[in-house]
């Protein structure tokens, strides 16, 4: 959870699903169900912060109830720092699950996104029920969605044409309504 995945991001930055060179240490358990992490992502560059980032995540979680907290850094040139958090928490009431999650994203000096959702879950028999509200907002400058191919006689990375979206606002919102029905521990059917 330490790592926002930033499979839309702006136009300068390279989309990092699985960062390299980078450590993890996660903190002994010295309190039942807390958790604690930090990760160090290096730059490529010696003498250079560039490409660098740093997490914290925290995770608590006592009987039916779970908390998480993530935030990242990251440098993607020598003055701009981008930053990346999320939380979330969870209550199981036995008879339904209800969650909520907050995220945001803040790339640069001015370019900001915050999202949010909230459900519920309710198993039924073997069907379980789920109703999502899901927002975003923001003020973003041009984003854009690509990837990296790797040529097979070189080797080398190339940038794909991305597709950039140009946008003084967002404000989007999404409302889920399903049913999930259990074959078996590894097969669900979705409606």
């Amino acid at each position: 959870t330490a790592w926002i995945n930033q499979a839309t991001t702006k136009t300068t930055r390279d989309n990092e699903f699985f960062p390299a060179n980078q450590l993890q240490y996660s903190l002994p358990t010295f309190v039942p169900g807390l958790g604690l992490a930090v990760t160090r992502k290096f730059g490529e560059t010696a003498g250079s912060n560039v490409g660098t980032a740093d997490s914290i995540s925290a995770s608590y979680s006592t009987g039916p109830f779970s908390l998480a907290y993530a935030n990242t850094r990251s440098k993607f040139s020598t003055t701009l720092t981008d930053v990346a958090q999320g939380w979330n928490a969870t209550y199981d009431f036995g008879a339904a699950k209800v969650y909520f999650l907050s995220t945001s994203l803040k790339q640069g000096s001015a370019d900001k996104i915050t999202g949010m959702s909230y459900g519920v879950s309710a198993p039924v028999g073997a069907f379980t029920l789920v109703a999502q509200i899901a927002s975003a907002t923001g003020v973003p400058s041009s984003y854009a969605a690509g990837y990296q191919a790797i040529n097979a006689s070189t080797g080398a990375a190339t940038d794909t044409a991305a597709v950039t979206t140009a946008a003084s606002t967002v404000d989007q919102s999404d409302y889920t309504l399903q049913a999930r029905y259990s074959f078996s521990k590894r097969t669900t059917a979705v409606a």
